[in-house]
């Protein structure tokens, strides 16, 4: 008679075919973060870029009905999230700047590419400054797509573009906010030659006269890359803030960024690891280094007086 088949048996090999699967899943999750080339840590900014690091800032959740404007002015919405303590973090470092002989009376904040949260970390130091007890002037410097007025339900039929153009007077442009040392200047209608505008000798006069009536002047820019706006404003202001969003465009086009602004001799004064999604890390983790930071970095003066 012929011989009975021998099957193996059916538990083992599920249990193998688990493992194998598991094996290989791991290998793959490996191998696309070693590939992954984009910007995600603290490390290759520092080491990489060569730039003083001033925070990560996690992703910021939505506790609004408009969950863009929201996200803008998620400091006063929930003070108490990681998030808002990301932007005290920084203000502390800004303010221990301006207590040293390089002051930061005007600081820009931009970006390598479009929609790495650059207006969003604008409008939030901004804030956090100003419940500081600063007086802050926040500028919609980016009169390509200009969304601060949103931000901040302001009008924006009238604005820095007027003031470059026409010379309006900055009385009739400074708007108030919600904050009493919050004031805001809007980008205004928006010009085709924007460019040309906020490199010319009335951007200069802008700069001198806000930053006599300020404590500190933040101007949101346009993006560095493909545009000229970020490096002839940066050329006139006291540093530029670069805000890198996690995970999102490759080292190189960052570095690219960070290049062109030194080339044209711009200060770049630190940056920042935005949109940081806290449940693929460590909490812990996050907490320990943002305990450190504030400790190791707290500012000699207060204020910027």
């Amino acid at each position: 008679a012929p011989a009975k088949p021998v099957y193996p048996d059916k538990p083992m090999n599920a249990i193998m075919g688990l493992i194998s699967g598991l094996v290989l899943g791991c290998g793959v999750a490996f191998l696309l973060e070693h590939l992954d080339n984009t910007v995600k840590t603290q490390e290759f900014i520092v080491g990489g870029l060569g730039l003083t690091f001033l925070g990560h800032i996690p992703a910021i959740r939505s506790w609004s009905n408009n969950k863009k404007r929201s996200k803008y002015i998620h400091l006063s919405e929930d003070p108490q999230s990681t998030s808002s303590e990301a932007f005290r973090n920084i203000r502390t470092w800004v303010n221990f700047q301006s207590g040293s002989n390089a002051r930061l009376k005007a600081l820009m904040v931009s970006s390598a590419g479009p929609q790495e949260g650059k207006t969003t970390v604008a409008v939030n130091l901004a804030i956090s400054l100003a419940q500081a007890g600063n007086r802050v002037l926040l500028v919609d410097a980016d009169m390509r797509r200009p969304s601060i007025h949103q931000a901040l339900n302001l009008f924006n039929f009238k604005g820095l573009s007027d003031y470059l153009k026409k010379g309006a007077p900055m009385e009739e442009l400074v708007q108030d906010t919600y904050l009493q040392q919050l004031k805001c200047v809007c980008s205004g209608p928006l010009p085709p030659d924007s460019s040309e505008l906020l490199g010319s000798i009335r951007m200069r006069k802008f700069i001198a006269e806000s930053t006599k009536l300020f404590d500190c002047v933040i101007f949101d820019s346009p993006p560095v890359l493909n545009l000229a706006d970020a490096v002839v404003l940066g050329r006139q202001i006291d540093g530029a803030i670069l805000v890198i969003h996690y995970g999102k465009y490759l080292k190189g086009m960052v570095d690219k960024a960070r290049q062109r602004f030194e080339e044209m001799g711009i200060r770049i004064v630190g940056a920042v690891l935005n949109n940081i999604q806290l449940e693929k890390h460590d909490h812990t983790d996050y907490y320990y280094y943002s305990s450190d930071y504030s400790k190791s970095n707290e500012p000699k003066q207060p204020a910027l007086t």
